[in-house]
């Protein structure tokens, strides 16, 4: 029996989903399809991406397209801006999600790596808004939602690109709230606390997984989280409520007390005798 319609809100809409293979990407893309929406997956792993397009669309009665970029390369939004004007599409809701993050010492940490990280982190995200966003307002209407982190309310020595990248978007995120609301695009920052992902596998940061303890949350959470802010028309939300907590908290301390504790909970052994 087909879905009522009643049940997908987002009928006939289409999304653009980046980071879409795994974690908070895939949990986005099963609720979106769920909904309705029509899909556009962006990231590195066509392999990835083709499996994920073809649950989906046997699952769901929607469109899934897959658009293999790389966002830490310039030529990675290119890459999405040639696939949407190939079929003249019209984005209604925009999720820069992909990102990641290293840590350890800065003066050790891979140059390019670094780079990398800004490039997907901050780059991506300014460029794709500014690629989605004009077509939106023209239409009076569109949402965007810019997946930032908690790490945004705080500096972090040994991980400090990470939360410079994130501190951006979600700033970045509020001010685009306030210029676009009278246009009738919504913009989100949203702020996922520890997540149960694989990013603390790939960003190394084994030490922070450890101290989440209670407080991770699921990826089904944060989605369920950002598509109740959006609905409510929010600059920025934080994920759970514990975390939700913790970053109120953050923003009344003196930035540099915050980053002498994170220093102290995260600095590498070995670097200790050193400072």
């Amino acid at each position: 029996m087909p879905t009522p319609a009643a049940d997908r809100p987002l009928l006939g809409t289409t999304t653009l989903l980046t980071g879409a293979s795994g974690g908070i990407g895939e949990a986005f893309a099963h609720r979106l399809a769920r909904l309705g929406s029509n899909l556009v997956l962006v990231a590195r792993s066509q392999p990835k991406l083709e499996t994920l397009a073809d649950r989906l669309r046997d699952g769901f009665d929607i469109e899934v397209r897959v658009v293999p970029a790389d966002l830490s390369q310039p030529e990675g939004i290119a890459t999405i801006r040639d696939a949407l004007a190939a079929e003249d599409l019209a984005i209604d809701l925009l999720i820069n999600n992909a990102g990641f993050g290293t840590s350890g010492p800065f003066v050790e940490t891979d140059g390019e790596r670094e780079h990398e990280q800004v490039m997907v982190n901050v780059v991506a995200v300014l460029d794709l808004c500014h690629l989605i966003a004009p077509g939106m307002v023209r239409r009076g209407r569109g949402a965007i939602i810019n997946v930032a982190s908690t790490a945004a309310f705080q500096p972090m020595p040994y991980m400090a690109t990470y939360a410079a990248s994130k501190a951006f978007v979600l700033s970045f995120s509020q001010a685009l709230h306030e210029e676009l609301k009278d246009a009738g695009v919504r913009v989100l920052g949203l702020c996922p606390g520890p997540t149960a992902t694989h990013w603390f596998e790939i960003s190394g940061a084994t030490k922070l997984e450890e101290l989440s303890g209670k407080i991770m949350r699921t990826p089904a959470d944060v989605v369920e989280t950002a598509l109740r802010a959006v609905d409510e028309d929010r600059a920025w939300v934080v994920d759970g409520r514990v975390s939700s907590i913790m970053a109120r908290a953050q923003r009344l301390l003196p930035p540099t007390l915050i980053a002498k504790g994170v220093k102290r909970n995260f600095q590498p052994e070995d670097t200790r005798a050193k400072s």
